[in-house]
């Protein structure tokens, strides 16, 4: 007989318990709700989606009106397109995606600046840093792809918007 280390979904089935009840295990208890899961990603990234048509023109204007800056105005003007951005994703999110929670307008505004002021830094710097390899406007689509899946959705969904301890429940 082969060892199966304790915890690993083999030793939890030969236990005696059903697959189900592993997800729950390994998930803290949190009762995983797909359905709502997939509209909430798919409704943030509409709102996401109409920010960031908010964002591209701003960074083509800004991207336009500051040739003379050199190679940093590439990630100066992407950070403060997607600051700008995202304050309209704030009020998209707000009133339409997340409505459900009832967190106070003043945290949750608190939270998202913080949370928009990150991921403008992130944006712009992973910006620039891919348009030293590929054509700048392939760098501002990859990074807003890569911002949008691993921070924005998150932090929108579980902290600025949300708790973390609502979904745990």
């Amino acid at each position: 007989t082969q060892s199966v280390k304790r915890g690993s979904p083999r030793w939890w089935l030969r236990a005696g318990n059903d697959s189900a009840s592993f997800l729950q295990h390994v998930t803290f208890g949190m009762t995983i709700k797909p359905k709502r899961h997939l509209i909430d990603i798919v409704s943030t990234a509409l709102a996401s989606l109409a920010a960031t048509g908010v964002d591209g023109v701003l960074y083509a204007g800004l991207l336009h009106w500051t040739v003379n800056w050199g190679a940093y105005r590439i990630g100066l003007t992407a950070a403060l397109a997607a600051f700008l951005g995202g304050m309209t994703h704030f009020i998209l999110c707000r009133t339409w995606v997340f409505q459900r929670y009832d967190k106070p307008l003043k945290s949750a505004l608190a939270a998202y600046m913080l949370m928009s002021a990150g991921a403008a830094l992130v944006h712009g710097l992973l910006t620039y840093a891919l348009a030293l390899h590929v054509a700048v406007s392939s760098a501002w689509l990859v990074s807003k792809v890569v911002v949008f899946l691993m921070w924005t959705y998150p932090m929108s969904r579980f902290v600025v918007f949300g708790q973390i301890r609502e979904e745990l429940s």
